[in-house]
Order: structure tokens, then C-alpha cells, then sequence
């Protein structure tokens, strides 16, 4: 019940799309280095959230159809540290996975 509310509440879905983009435009590079912590931990959250959420079957239907999401997991693959590629790519994965998800 709790995860479908959480992928039907579009502000915390644009939220997290938000934070997946921190550094979109290099943001983090005019950063000083404890906000950069900040920023970059916020966003292996976000990721760790979003790939247990498409793990679930019975939702990753409707987060594979949420665009904020989805164009931000596209937007920042392969541009941020190791770590959290390796989860964006896992997401999308997941989500890409089922037949009902296209």
C-alpha cells in the first residue's frame, strides 16, 4: 500500500527527479565539498529507493510510466560517480524488464 502511494504522490516523484539532477548543469562543481557530500548521498537514496521501488512488481508498472523519473534516470546515466551509475543502471533494468512496463 505504501509504495503505491509514494509512486501516485507526484510531488515527492518530482522531488526525487530533482535530486537525481543536482548536477545537470555542474552544479556540484561550485559546491564546497560538505554540500557536495550532501547533494551526492541524497542522490544514492533516491537511487536506492527508486531500484528496491522497481524491484516491486506490483508498482514498477506505474513508476515505469512516471516521465519525471524516467527522463532523469535517462538524463543522468553515465554521468555521475560509479556507484550510483551502477544503481541508475539497475533501475532502469528493472523497469525495462516486464512485458506490462512498455
Amino acid at each position: 500500500k505504501n509504495r503505491r502511494e509514494v509512486i501516485k504522490n507526484r510531488l515527492l516523484m518530482y522531488a526525487m527527479a530533482r535530486v537525481l539532477e543536482v548536477d545537470k548543469n555542474g552544479a556540484l562543481d561550485r559546491m564546497s565539498g560538505q554540500d557536495k557530500k550532501v547533494f551526492v548521498g541524497a542522490r544514492l537514496c533516491v537511487l536506492k529507493m527508486l531500484l528496491h521501488l522497481s524491484k516491486n512488481r506490483d508498482v514498477s508498472d506505474t513508476l515505469a510510466r512516471t516521465e519525471c523519473i524516467i527522463g532523469s534516470l535517462v538524463t543522468v546515466a553515465n554521468s555521475m560517480e560509479v556507484a550510483a551509475n551502477i544503481l541508475c543502471i539497475a533501475t532502469l533494468t528493472n523497469l525495462t524488464r516486464n512485458p506490462q512496463n512498455a
